[in-house]
């Protein structure tokens, strides 16, 4: 009797700390996945950065032409 007792209370002190581990599992993808769009914010944002330059560049020589 004694020993299903401690079996039981062994169970459930595990299970919060199961449940502890797959927070912190889920926390850190989370951030990962955070850290992820951000870097490809980023990258997206200088791609059109590099649009908007080849763009003023096609109007000058449009422009360039005209004249």
């Amino acid at each position: 009797m004694h020993k299903v007792i401690h079996q039981q209370q062994a169970q459930t002190d595990g299970e919060p700390k199961a449940d502890q581990q797959h927070s912190v599992t889920f926390l850190h993808q989370l951030s990962r996945l955070s850290f992820d769009l951000y870097k490809q914010r980023i990258r997206i944002r200088h791609q059109i950065c590099d649009c908007r330059m080849l763009l003023i560049e096609l109007n000058l020589q449009l422009f360039t032409r005209a004249l």
